[in-house]
């Protein structure tokens, strides 16, 4: 599940709250309807949030939050789901290396900011077929964070469009390449 989402749903849930979880891979068993007993905030600027969650079925105690958002793939509370319905409507998921996403970085790094609106870059990949071709760049930006990457918003000549992270696409991206800057 996406952080951002997962952050926003936990940061709304309410003690004594039910609310229902279906966990992804090794975790599908953990899935079933729950009750919050508590919410914890990390330390520092943007830290971690946590849920801890009591099933309503057993009784166990599951803790879920931003950490390990991965192994979440929906919360329903309120009767409104957050998340994807299926695994097959997650976005595929890469490998990453820290050595490749500061390369990567290097080269993207003049176009974040207004200076890369209508930049075109190429890519390509063995691996993400989506990521091959010539594309427009519609915005870039630094993100906050860990490894702090930078995310573009891209449009091939089709009109579909794609977003690139620095970090969670490193092995994904075999070369990246900016052919030309925009028309005027």
């Amino acid at each position: 599940m996406d952080k951002r989402v997962l952050r926003t749903v936990i940061s709304g849930m309410v003690v004594g709250q039910e609310v229902g979880v279906t966990f992804r891979g090794a975790q599908t068993a953990l899935s079933g309807a729950f009750k919050v007993l508590n919410r914890k905030t990390g330390r520092g600027k943007g830290g971690s949030l946590l849920a801890v969650l009591q099933s309503l079925g057993d009784g166990t105690t599951v803790t879920i939050g931003t950490p390990d958002n991965e192994a979440v793939l929906n919360v329903s509370v309120a009767g409104t789901q957050f998340g994807s319905a299926s695994e097959s409507d997650e976005p595929r998921t890469y490998p990453t290396s820290e050595a490749r996403a500061l390369a990567l970085k290097e080269q993207m790094r003049v176009l974040v900011g207004d200076a890369g609106v209508g930049r075109q870059v190429r890519l390509t990949s063995a691996i993400a077929p989506e990521f091959n071709g010539l594309f427009t760049v519609n915005r870039a930006q630094l993100e906050r964070g860990r490894y702090g990457q930078i995310h573009l918003f891209l449009t091939n000549a089709g009109g579909s469009t794609l977003e690139v992270w620095t970090y969670r696409h490193s092995t994904a991206i075999d070369s990246f390449e900016i052919v030309a800057a925009p028309s005027a």
